[in-house]
């Protein structure tokens, strides 16, 4: 049995849909722990949509993500503005952070109507959140971690940025072999 890359072996076990491991560590310990928590509820919300939980416990997930997801983006942000990245990229990670908190919002109204089929309007947001927080992480996450840390070690912005684009073609490979592991 499937749901959307999540699999029952034959013990009946669910795997998890998005498997923490360090290949996706940013180099900022708290940016790391909150990426690791966020892997957690969306495996914690794969696991209640595939059992067929009562709509309540769905929408409490659902709600607790976007809360958790809030908290997190502004964690980045207020990095980004602390260290001054360049302001274009900014806009750009805030916007993808946007785009996200918009999905859960769809995805949650739907749930929130759907009552008998909330499992399924969840099991359709599930490979995009997968797939939207591997890219963002290993993308924009990881460009941003480089540069702050770049900055910290006394490298000027334009060094900082430089070295934190070059990383980022760097991270293809893992997105390639992390998508390779989502079945």
């Amino acid at each position: 049995m499937s749901c959307k890359g999540l699999r029952v072996n034959d013990q009946t076990e669910l795997k998890d849909v998005f498997v923490w491991s360090s290949r996706f560590e940013t180099g900022l310990r708290e940016v790391d722990l909150q990426h690791a928590k966020l892997v957690q509820m969306i495996n914690a919300l794969a696991l209640i949509a595939v059992e067929d939980t009562e709509q309540p416990k769905l929408l409490r997930l659902l709600d607790e993500l976007q809360d958790y997801a809030g908290y997190h983006f502004k964690t980045e942000e207020d990095l980004m503005a602390q260290y001054a990245l360049n302001a274009e990229f900014i806009d750009g990670h805030v916007h993808a952070h946007e785009s996200l908190a918009e999905q859960i919002r769809i995805v949650r109204k739907l749930a929130e109507t759907a009552e008998s089929n909330a499992g399924v309007a969840v099991g359709r947001l599930l490979p995009f959140l997968i797939k939207w927080l591997l890219f963002h992480v290993l993308g924009s996450d990881m460009r941003m971690a480089h540069e702050i840390i770049a900055l910290h070690r006394g490298e000027t912005h334009e060094r900082a940025e430089e070295l934190a684009l070059a990383q980022q073609s760097e991270s293809l490979v893992i997105v390639l072999d992390a998508l390779n592991d989502i079945t």
